[in-house]
């Protein structure tokens, strides 16, 4: 296994079956304006593609990556372009792919920060019913014990991204196998959903490609 310091262990990933389709989604309801100042809760549908439509854009989407925005306890979204195979289609394949961007840290360095812990390791991933489940390393999972308002930030910005993917509705951690539980600073690990109380609400994307996947050249195509 290669081992960047921060990086997905992509051989141990464990590959979910998927029936149906699937989406790339952001915190905004569908066919509704947004109201500036406003964050919205449900993520609409902005990402299915077919085989051609993913070959003509050179199998890339973009996606939304949420890091800590300097100097406040928020997070920001940052948008990047990634690069996926053929294979790659099912939920769990991309959000390994979506994990190991996320742990590079944010481009925009002057305005954004990852707050997850050196050394943090992803070891698999299995989606099942709206459930992905992510299985982190030690060292994920140390670097929380001691900051709860940390921890609280970094669960947020990981499971904020994965919830761009329309049918991931919750996302559970465990550390090598083992549940969590509570932290000595009493953040306690459950089944998390997505928290839109901690994305800045002046939201703007930084950085990055900008979104190739506009939700109005895109939506209702099925992926397959």
């Amino acid at each position: 296994m290669k081992n960047w310091g921060k990086s997905v262990a992509f051989g141990a990933l464990v590959i979910s079956c998927l029936a149906g389709t699937m989406s790339m989604a952001g915190c905004k309801k569908k066919g509704a304006e947004p109201v500036s100042g406003e964050v919205d809760e449900n993520p609409a549908s902005s990402l299915v593609m077919t085989s051609a439509q993913a070959d003509s854009l050179g199998n890339s989407f973009g996606v939304k990556l949420y890091y800590k925005a300097n100097e406040e306890d928020l997070v920001v979204a940052e948008t990047a372009l990634l690069n996926f195979n053929p294979g790659d289609k099912k939920i769990s394949a991309l959000a390994g792919i979506i994990m190991s961007k996320l742990l590079e840290g944010p481009a925009d360095v002057n305005n954004l920060m990852s707050m997850i812990p050196e050394g943090t390791e992803v070891k698999s991933i299995s989606f099942k019913s709206g459930l992905l489940k992510i299985d982190v390393n030690k060292a994920f999972v140390d670097g929380l014990a001691g900051d709860r308002s940390k921890a609280k930030l970094v669960v947020g910005s990981v499971v904020n991204t994965l919830t761009e993917l329309k049918d991931v509705e919750k996302v559970e951690f465990t550390c090598e196998g083992k549940a969590i539980g509570k932290l000595d600073c009493g953040f306690e690990f459950v089944t998390f959903e997505r928290d839109c109380s901690i994305i800045k609400s002046d939201d703007k994307t930084s950085a990055g490609a900008g979104d190739p996947y506009a939700e109005e050249l895109f939506e209702g195509v099925t992926l397959e």
